[in-house]
């Protein structure tokens, strides 16, 4: 029988001023929090900057492509005062 699959979509924010340490910090809070709990599955955190940005969104095979563009609509929204979303499935 095939399994179900869930896509969990997480907002999460930030003060403007939050250092990448602090939101790091953060964010390895969470993951280890997602560790204790019943998923299959829970990947390590990953962070682009500069042009591993450009590879990445070039090869159409990466896994991270799809993440790439969605953080980019929503960085640019929150360039322009808009809340910052970011959703990975």
């Amino acid at each position: 029988m095939p399994q179900m699959g869930l896509c969990i979509n997480w907002t999460l924010r930030a003060p403007v001023d939050a250092s990448v340490e602090t939101v790091t910090a953060s964010l390895r809070a969470l993951r280890e929090a997602c560790l204790d709990l019943p998923f299959d599955l829970v990947t390590d955190i990953e962070h682009f900057e500069g042009a591993e940005i450009a590879r990445q969104l070039e090869n159409r095979d990466s896994p991270a492509c799809w993440l790439l563009i969605q953080a980019s609509a929503y960085r640019t929204r929150a360039a322009t005062g808009m809340t910052a979303t970011h959703k990975n499935c």
